[in-house]
C-alpha cells in the first residue's frame, strides 16, 4: 500500500507539455511579457493641442506673407507709373530749347489749360519730338505739364496731363494732344533755380533765359484714408542749354533785319 500511494503522488505531482499549454493560452500572461503600453488619454490630448498650436502658427504666418505680397504688389503697380512719369519729365527738361531760337519759345509756369492749381504746371520747349514719314513736324516740341481732376467722383486726386502741340507754325489755335500720363497724384510742383535762390514760378517777362536747373516735387495721394500718404517724389534736373543775353539781342537785331530787307 505504501508503494502504490507514493506512485500516485508522483503522477499526481507531474503534469504534462500538453496540459501546461492549455492553461497558458487560457490564462493571459502578465503585462509585463506582452511589450510597451498604448498612449494615454493626457498624452493624446497633449499631442493634439500641439498639433492644433503649431497649425495656428503655420496660418498665421501663411496669412502674414500674403498679406505683405499684396502689399509690395500694389507699391509696386503705383510706382511703375510714377517712374515713368519723372522719365518723361527727366527726358523733356534735358532736351529743353532756349527761348529766342527758331521755333523755340519760352519757359513758363503756371497752371496750363484746365489746371486745378496755380503752381502746378510747366510749358517748355524741348526736342524731343519724333520725326516720322507721316509727321512732317521738327523735332521741337511744346510740351506743358499740369494736373486736372479726376473724373472718379470718390477719390479726390488728380490726373497728370502731358500735353504736346507738334505743329509750332499753325496761324489758327494750336492742336494739343493731351496724354494722361497717371492718376492718383495729389500735388505736383515746380522749383526754378536762378542761379543764386530757388523760385516758386518763373516769369518770361522777367527771366529772358532758362533756370540753372528745375525741381519737380510730386505727390502721390494715399490710397485709402486709413494709410498715410506715400513719400514725394523728387527729381533735380540741370538746364545745360543756355544762351546769353546779348547773343538773343543780336539774332532779334538779325532776323528784324532781314525781315525788314525782305519787305522792301
Amino acid at each position: 500500500m505504501t508503494v502504490c500511494s507514493h506512485k500516485q503522488n508522483a503522477l499526481v505531482g507531474r503534469r504534462s507539455p500538453g496540459r501546461k499549454a492549455y492553461f497558458s493560452s487560457v490564462r493571459p500572461a502578465p503585462v509585463s511579457w506582452t511589450g510597451p503600453a498604448g498612449f494615454t488619454l493626457i498624452e493624446v490630448l497633449l499631442a493634439l493641442a500641439i498639433s492644433a498650436i503649431v497649425l495656428v502658427a503655420v496660418s498665421m504666418a501663411f496669412a502674414g506673407a500674403m498679406q505683405l505680397r499684396e502689399h509690395a504688389s500694389a507699391r509696386l503697380d503705383q510706382s511703375i507709373p510714377a517712374e515713368r512719369a519723372i522719365d518723361l519729365m527727366r527726358r523733356d527738361l534735358k532736351n529743353v530749347v532756349p527761348p529766342g531760337l527758331l521755333l523755340a519759345g519760352p519757359l513758363q509756369s503756371g497752371a496750363f489749360q484746365g489746371g486745378v492749381d496755380a503752381n502746378d504746371g510747366i510749358q517748355l520747349y524741348t526736342t524731343t519730338g519724333l520725326i516720322t514719314p507721316n509727321d512732317p513736324w521738327a523735332d521741337i516740341q511744346k510740351v506743358t505739364y499740369g494736373l486736372q481732376s479726376s473724373s472718379d467722383s470718390t477719390n479726390a486726386s488728380k490726373n497728370l496731363i502731358r500735353a504736346v502741340t507738334r505743329n509750332l507754325l499753325a496761324t489758327g489755335p494750336e492742336d494739343e494732344d493731351d496724354q494722361v500720363i497717371m492718376s492718383g497724384v495729389e500735388s505736383l510742383t515746380f522749383s526754378y533755380y536762378d542761379g543764386s535762390q530757388w523760385l516758386d514760378t518763373w516769369d518770361d517777362s522777367t527771366q529772358t533765359n532758362l533756370p540753372s536747373a528745375v525741381r519737380v516735387n510730386l505727390q502721390l495721394a494715399a490710397t485709402d484714408s486709413s494709410s498715410p500718404p506715400p513719400k514725394p517724389v523728387q527729381l533735380l534736373v540741370p538746364l545745360m542749354a543756355q544762351v546769353d543775353t546779348n547773343l538773343l539781342n543780336a539774332l532779334e537785331n538779325m532776323t528784324n533785319s532781314t525781315g525788314g530787307a525782305s519787305a522792301n
